[in-house]
């Protein structure tokens, strides 16, 4: 008796996408079906099965296709034989080079959980012909995931095999989702509004639970205290104050403004991180280069402290910056410059801080810098920076024009030096002598006798 066969998706030859990944979808697909189906050992049938799902355009490839007889003393399997063929026809030889690129060069997404970063690379890893994929997977992940808490973790222990490290990584993963949970819950906010047509029950009721009209008014704001005092939002002090609030006429350092202390200040807070935004599409190779560090800022503050100088000719203010190992130029202020030096190669690699990214460097270059107030100059080299973040002058470079002192540190040697030629002062109680002592007194202060103070018990004489 005949019966129906389910239905099944043909195979499109000339679809979007791979052809070789989705042939070996398409054909995984229809071996499940084939165990389904309970056609297992009949291989006639599972060949004829294979090419009637595949479709008309698979038909005419396979006709057209040279098929391999079996190895010698094997049976022939008609259906190994026609699945190979076409295998073969689908999926064209491999560069083993060029999937190990492929695959050296996976590195973990934002935003991907490490489960699906193993399940990419061992994708990836199929067409590698690695001796070892699961170790090629582990070192793979050490050096490309995301998680800097996770490659310390497992470089500090070197007999962690994949299965660990994913489960590490994998509870890492959660309790970073559950403290970010737990740290973005939105605070309750209790507020006091100000009720002109208060009851008088109303008022019975503040000195119940512990407010009072005092505690209440606070200048323009309010505050509220329940058995222990509050905060005080001008100063930062206990609430209410014995007297008059501490910040009542100071200004802040913060905004400028008067009645409130810089740490209790509502505006914005000024940035004091100096930092680097780095510029995009832009590659380093840092094998045979330098490391140098410095400071920059990608706001313009009135605050900061600028020297007025020289350079190769043109005027201009510069930021000094005693943390900084290298003088900054910034682009747009190069491209401002009458007369432009022709610009180097650098192989240094500049850090600004607290970021591990280099700055993009557009090029170098030797000139003379002089400074106006100083009247003095000095010949050094100037990084231009890509962008308009503002320029640096150097502690260095600040050093040689006079800008700011010399700080001078004392060896160990030099205090040998010093003691040994004035060893006489360094001997003995140090009593000078011959010498009259007047000691100053102010005659307006009224004298007061002070008593005895009293001999601690363990210092008395036992009697």
């Amino acid at each position: 008796m005949a019966t129906s066969l389910p239905q099944f998706p043909s195979f499109i030859v000339h679809g979007e996408g791979s052809t070789s990944v989705r042939w070996k979808k398409w054909k995984e697909r229809l071996d499940i079906l084939l165990v389904a189906m309970d056609v297992i050992e009949n291989k006639e049938r599972k060949k004829a099965l294979l090419l009637h799902y595949a479709g008309e355009e698979v038909q005419d490839v396979f006709s057209t296709l040279p098929l391999l007889g079996p190895p010698e003393g094997e049976d022939l399997d008609v259906y190994k034989q026609a699945t190979e063929a076409l295998q073969a026809y689908f999926t064209p030889k491999k560069n083993r080079e060029y999937e190990r690129y492929k695959f050296r060069q996976a590195k973990q997404k934002e935003g991907e959980d490490i489960m699906t970063y193993n399940t990419r690379l061992r994708k990836l890893g199929e067409n590698c012909e690695f001796l070892d994929l699961e170790e090629e997977i582990k070192s793979q992940i050490i050096q490309s995931c995301s998680s800097t808490r996770l490659r310390r973790r497992v470089l500090r222990d070197d007999d962690m095999t994949l299965g660990d490290i994913l489960k590490l990584a994998r509870s890492l993963e959660l309790s970073d989702e559950q403290t970010k949970e737990i740290e973005n819950k939105p605070e309750q906010i209790n507020t006091i509004r100000r009720n002109q047509g208060r009851t008088r029950d109303t008022k019975r009721g503040n000195k119940e639970k512990g407010f009072t009209k005092q505690n209440q008014r606070h200048g323009n704001g309010y505050q509220k205290t329940k058995d222990k005092s509050a905060e005080c939002y001008r100063c930062g002090g206990s609430y209410p104050h014995q007297g008059q609030c501490p910040a009542k006429g100071k200004k802040c350092n913060n905004c400028q403004k008067l009645n409130h202390f810089s740490k209790m200040c509502r505006s914005k807070k000024k940035e004091l991180v100096h930092k680097v935004e780095k510029g995009a599409n832009h590659q380093y190779d840092s094998s045979g280069s330098d490391d140098e560090y410095v400071f920059h800022v990608n706001t313009r503050n009135a605050g900061q402290p600028k020297a007025a100088v020289i350079i190769h000719g043109m005027p201009m203010d510069i930021i000094v910056d005693t943390g900084a190992t290298v003088n900054i130029l910034d682009e747009k202020t190069f491209q401002s410059m009458k007369s432009k030096p022709k610009l180097q190669k650098s192989n240094t690699n500049l850090y600004p801080y607290g970021s591990g990214e280099p700055i993009d460097i557009v090029g170098t270059f030797e000139t003379e810098i002089k400074s106006k107030a100083q009247k003095t100059s000095t010949q050094t080299t100037i990084y231009v920076a890509r962008g308009n973040f503002g320029s640096l002058l150097s502690y260095h470079t600040a050093i040689a024009l006079s800008i700011i002192p010399t700080i001078r540190v004392v060896s160990k040697s030099e205090t040998d030096s010093i003691i040994e030629e004035y060893q006489d002062r360094f001997e003995g109680i140090g009593k000078i002598k011959d010498v009259q002592v007047k000691i100053h007194v102010n005659e307006e202060i009224q004298p007061k006798t002070q008593p005895h103070r009293r001999i601690p018990f363990h210092m008395r004489k036992k009697g």
